[in-house]
């Protein structure tokens, strides 16, 4: 086993999904890591509520998944498309680009999860202050001292990555692309309303907005685009709901605007960009949390590998060699108007980082022995199975 300088191997500028998961990859691997958050504490908004199955992968693989669905939802990942809530029977699903529990199965032990992000940061953020090699500062910016004392350092401070523009990487694209008026409220009526249909989003076509149970319990949040003033979500509320006189509860009520940007490169020297200092993703296809995760994981067990001595620094520059094809894919899926209506065929592959592969021209004999007789989405002319993968057991 390889040494480890005696400074401090690694820094993690920002306490976000992709640094967190970045840091926890590294101190699980015994590499120290200092993660520095100018935040005093985690964000308490659920913005994002979709775990993807390669996610869900890693959290298993970290015994963390029980966890992370103890603050989520049980439902499929597809959105369902109905006047209201009220009238949810009368609705229909439509494909999101995740597969179902039962595709799932076929091809992961895991499957996608609704989990609101608040709820995810807080279990990685516990998860990590229990590793001794991690430690974790908030309320601060990172400083010089923080910078000269790493041999590498993780930009994982947000789109308006202060290290990125210091490094001089642009990141070519467009604002503006989407915009919206979004309400938080809670009321326990909504679930006795959805009955069986219980699904990661609802499509209230009257309304014109959209549902997304936000987290166990009662939370919700609803939006619709482009943005209306604010005075106006109640009564959408109400519509989107389908009872007259409903009166939600508002917990916060504000607008965004979205933007679709790729950094022109993820590395300089020994800086390295993750998540949405690398690429900002709009909310279309609920990949912009899960591709930064993953940046996270990839850049974080590579980087411990490399100080353990157990592999060559070469394995570094796979980073983006690998990454920011899928966050290319990613960002123009999400500048597409069209970008939420994917098929599992369509984007599976994109989230198992080509671990599922088409069953076709990449086998002499078209479908391999090992995935005959696997459903038709899955063994071809759709997917083919990894089945090292799928037969993994609980890490």
């Amino acid at each position: 086993m390889g040494t480890i300088s005696q400074r401090r191997p690694v820094l993690v500028i920002g306490a976000g999904p992709a640094g967190l998961t970045a840091a926890i990859a590294l101190a699980r691997l015994g590499v120290r890591v200092l993660v520095v958050d100018k935040r005093p504490a985690p964000s308490d908004l659920p913005r994002a509520t979709v775990l993807s199955t390669r996610t869900m992968e890693i959290m298993r693989d970290w015994a963390l998944d029980r966890a992370l669905l103890a603050g989520g939802n049980d439902v499929e990942w597809q959105m369902w498309a109905a006047p209201s809530l009220a009238r949810a029977a009368e609705g229909r699903p439509l494909p999101v680009g995740y597969p179902t529990k039962a595709q799932a199965a076929a091809v992961s032990p895991s499957a996608p999860a609704c989990v609101p992000q608040d709820h995810l940061e807080r279990v990685l953020e516990s998860h990590l202050r229990t590793l001794p090699a991690a430690t974790i500062v908030r309320g601060r910016a990172a400083g010089p001292a923080d910078v000269e004392g790493a041999q590498y350092v993780i930009a994982a401070d947000g789109a308006r990555s202060a290290t990125r523009a210091a490094l001089g990487i642009s990141a070519p694209g467009t604002d503006d692309i989407m915009d919206g008026t979004n309400a938080l409220f809670r009321d326990p009526l909504l679930w006795r309303l959805a009955g069986p249909h219980r699904y990661g989003i609802y499509w209230t076509v009257e309304a014109g907005g959209i549902l997304l149970p936000s987290g166990s319990g009662d939370r919700w949040h609803y939006g619709v685009t482009p943005a209306v003033p604010p005075d106006r979500l109640p009564s959408l509320i109400e519509r989107a709901v389908g009872v007259p006189g409903f009166a939600p509860r508002l917990e916060r009520v504000g607008t965004f605007t979205s933007s679709a940007r790729l950094a022109e490169r993820y590395r300089e020297g020994n800086t390295f960009l993750v998540g949405d200092a690398a690429h900002q993703i709009t909310p279309r296809g609920g990949t912009g949390l899960n591709t930064a995760l993953y940046d996270g994981y990839d850049l974080g067990w590579k980087l411990a590998w490399v100080l353990r001595g157990w592999a060559s620094a070469d394995l570094l520059d796979t980073y983006e060699a690998e990454r920011r094809p899928v966050a290319a894919h990613n960002v123009a899926r999400s500048a597409d108007p069209r970008g939420s209506n994917r098929t599992v065929e369509e984007e599976l592959h994109i989230d198992l980082g080509g671990r599922v592969l088409d069953g076709r021209p990449g086998w002499p004999d078209g479908v391999p022995l090992a995935l005959r007789g696997l459903p038709e989405w899955v063994a071809g002319p759709g997917l083919a199975l990894d089945q090292a993968q799928a037969g993994r057991g609980r890490g």
